[in-house]
């Protein structure tokens, strides 16, 4: 989960006001506000001067700014924003003022609506003290990311010394609107200015929206806290059991009466559950194999378990596991089956139901020919990221824009050597807030004593008109190979990723010998592009999944060693167990926002186990496929001339 969303957007109603002024989308850096001094002096406001702008924004694409925007006389406000787009031809209407005015359409400060989702926003006093407020309305959607600050100047008189300030944020797109505290902040020395500052992953402020912020105090002697800032939550599907919802510091805030063996949440906090295919055991050694248990998929109300759609899956007995974007798109990743109608002998199907579905059959369905390991993945404004194999092996990623039935664009894979390319086995993956696409490749065997000779990170970096660059990072490995697994990144574009080099090992020949243990125990985190590696790693896990805040607060699951979910807090040296369940994959939500990190991202093919088994998940969906396709496979490698048992 990242920097609070409620800061987000109002970090980014603050870049959009300065962009507009240069120019005439299943987290926070900072704690929940602290309870304020009994002895707070308030001063008065000064009378209300008022800024009504609407200006035109220069466009921007993913470009810093650095910039002053419009304020009252007497006030100034100074902006820096490392990551910013803006679309041709976009007008932002601008309200600046020392209080909120009566005719605005954001309400008072101390009114709070109910949110839909687990969490209740807290309401504030109605003696707060509002000495500063803004809103603004973009026509165009606006995004920015990266480490935003911001400060706000203020006419002597205003501030007081030692006295603490509250940044509420409103934003009136969200399901349930309601004022939020997202920061506090102390007057600077020259005791005019207030600076706020955080890390924001990728937000996009909605065409036509209102979003406002207000600068206020609290009455002196007060006993109550302003409204709290949203906390970061991971989603663990736990099967049968439900889905256990815990933050970074082990609070389990609710365990959902849901069957899930895999999930997604939208922006609403509306649920995504996939109940997987079961395989019943025989009653007995002579009994005929009972037919599986279809899968199910529904979407259940935000912090509860009422259905409001049902899902027709088209493969319900081979659906390993789903994802949803922010607005509600909805995907369900099949297995990869044999057909005789693909170039490889191999397809993978997915099942995309649009965010105005109502249920039932898919809006369409996607099919790829493939290699093997089935893979997908989607970001949070809805783009769907899939392999593709041709006929002669060389791969690719298509990417489906949200609605689309045919590629919008394809990222070729120009590292690997084409000849080798019939042997990629991409496995996990994330989407940045820039666009690009971190991929993890690992095929869980050693055959003839000889590790997975392509695992390591890939990253494709866009470049502009569907054009990509791709960067190869070796990832932590010893003399067993290495063992990328789960991978994500944080606002800076710093890569986390988990290595566990559990494989299946075989001879020269294709047959079977046994296991190989992880012994790595390693978590890497690197700066952006694969820098500077830092390693976090101990005996007690052998982690798998992971997610990641925008601020840099991990989550990450283990299976064998300790089992459980683990949490490490950004600039941490060793991670804390926070629950003693652990979770093929899992989603992560701040109360307003799905945030999986920067953008929505699902680990792609190691989530494919059923959600009983807490043994692998990546290394053993493998010995699924192996056991579904492998003939197909290596029937395909031979057509190529390439040895079938690699």
């Amino acid at each position: 989960m990242r920097l609070r969303a409620s800061f987000v957007f109002v970090l980014g109603a603050l870049a959009a006001v300065a962009v507009a002024a240069c120019s005439s989308g299943g987290t926070s850096s900072y704690p929940p506000a602290a309870r304020p001094s009994p002895n707070i002096a308030v001063a008065s406001p000064l009378p209300s001067p008022v800024v009504n702008q609407s200006v035109t924004v220069a466009p921007v694409s993913n470009a810093a700014i650095a910039v002053t925007p419009p304020a009252p006389q007497g006030y100034t406000s100074t902006l820096s924003v490392p990551n910013a787009t803006v679309p041709s031809g976009t007008k932002v209407t601008v309200n600046s003022s020392t209080t909120i005015p009566a005719n605005s359409s954001i309400p008072p400060l101390f009114s709070s609506r109910k949110s839909s989702a687990s969490k209740r926003a807290a309401q504030s006093n109605p003696n707060d003290t509002t000495i500063f407020f803004d809103s603004l309305e973009p026509s165009n959607a606006i995004t920015v990311a990266g480490a935003i600050s911001a400060s706000q100047g203020f006419p002597a008189g205003i501030l007081v010394a030692g006295t603490t300030y509250y940044l509420g944020f409103y934003d009136s797109s969200a399901a349930s609107p309601a004022w939020q505290t997202i920061a506090t902040a102390t007057p600077q020395p020259d005791g005019q200015t207030l600076t706020f500052s955080g890390t924001a992953g990728s937000t996009t402020l909605q065409a036509g929206e209102t979003y406002g912020f207000a600068i206020f105090t609290v009455p002196s002697g007060t006993t109550s806290t302003p409204p709290p800032a949203p906390t970061v939550d991971a989603y663990l599907p736990q099967g049968t059991s439900g889905i256990v919802v815990v933050n970074a510091a082990g609070v389990t805030a609710t365990t959902l009466p849901i069957t899930a063996s895999s999930l997604g949440l939208d922006d609403s906090g509306n649920v995504y559950a996939l109940e997987g295919s079961v395989q019943p055991t025989p009653a007995s050694s002579t009994a005929p194999t009972p037919s599986p248990i279809p899968a199910v998929l529904a979407e259940y109300a935000a912090g509860g378990a009422t259905v409001l759609k049902s899902y027709s899956l088209s493969q319900p007995d081979s659906t390993y596991f789903n994802s949803s974007s922010g607005a509600g798109l909805v995907i369900a990743f099949g297995a990869t089956t044999q057909s005789s109608t693909s170039p490889t002998g191999i397809v993978q199907a997915t099942d995309v139901w649009l965010s105005t579905s109502t249920g039932g059959a898919p809006s369409y369905t996607i099919v790829e020919p493939s290699a093997g390991i089935p893979f997908g993945i989607v970001d949070h404004a809805g783009n769907l990221y899939l392999t593709h194999v041709t006929a002669s092996g060389t791969f690719n990623y298509d990417v489906y824009a949200p609605g689309a039935t045919t590629p919008t664009f394809t990222i070729p894979e120009t590292v690997v050597p084409a000849a080798m390319q019939p042997y990629f086995n991409p496995n996990y993956a994330a989407v940045g807030f820039d666009g690009t696409l971190y991929v993890t490749e690992n095929n869980y065997t050693v055959v003839g004593g000889v590790p997975d000779q392509l695992a390591g990170l890939y990253i494709y970096k866009p470049t502009g008109n569907g054009a990509y660059t791709e960067t190869f990072v070796a990832t932590t490995s010893d003399a067993n190979g290495a063992g990328p697994g789960g991978v994500d990144v944080d606002a800076n574009n710093n890569i986390y990723v988990a290595n566990n080099n559990f494989a299946y090992t075989y001879d020269q020949y294709g047959n079977y010998l046994g296991t190989q243990d992880d012994s790595l125990h390693d978590i890497t985190i690197y700066g952006p592009g694969g820098t500077s590696p830092r390693h976090v790693s101990s005996t007690a896990f052998d982690p798998i999944p992971v997610a990641v805040a925008a601020d840099g607060t991990l989550f990450f699951s283990s299976f064998n060693g300790v089992i459980g979910t683990f949490s490490l807090l950004p600039g941490a040296t060793s991670a804390t167990q926070v629950a003693p369940n652990a979770a093929i994959g899992f989603a992560l939500y701040d109360g307003t926002r799905e945030t999986t990190g920067v953008q929505r991202k699902k680990t792609a093919s190691t989530t494919a186990a059923s959600g009983s088994t807490h043994d692998g998940i990546g290394p053993r969906m493998h010995a699924l496929i192996q056991a579904r396709i492998g003939p197909a496979r290596r029937a395909f490698l031979k057509r190529l001339g390439k040895d079938p048992y690699r």
